[in-house]
């Protein structure tokens, strides 16, 4: 039984001449057509509806490197007094680093970026060099 909502973990196997979008959560994956480079799962996981993070898992591993990019998008329009100035779109390399493709769009209510391979990524600062993730 379900209760209407988005799941908490969404899987999809894609080819490489594929497109989709995948939803979880607040959480959104577009891939576009052409994409990959041979048949990629991707698993997508979040700990809750409104979690400010999301978990990316591609198999195989070779498949997580993307012949163009692929957006990930996080819809903020139920966050109260969201600051879309100062907060962006973070990926885990080691440390949660800012996307450099990322924006915040108070018109879409969303934070975006723009990957050609997919880590964790949450919304968070925007600016200092050091983010703290709960």
């Amino acid at each position: 039984m379900t209760d209407g909502g988005t799941p908490g973990t969404r899987q999809v196997t894609l080819t490489a001449t594929d497109e989709g979008v995948v939803v979880v959560g607040r959480w959104t994956l577009l891939v576009r057509k052409r994409t990959f480079t041979m048949p990629t799962t991707i698993t997508m996981t979040v700990t809750d509806a409104e979690a400010m993070d999301v978990h990316f898992e591609v198999s195989p591993p070779e498949a997580n490197n993307f012949k163009q990019s692929v957006i990930v998008s996080a819809n903020v329009s139920d966050v109260p007094d969201f600051d879309y100035w100062g907060q962006t779109m973070l990926y885990w390399n080691g440390d949660w680093k800012k996307a450099p493709s990322a924006s915040s769009h108070a018109n879409q209510q969303n934070v975006i970026g723009h990957f050609v391979s997919l880590s964790d990524c949450m919304v968070g600062p925007a600016g200092g060099s050091k983010v703290i993730a709960e």
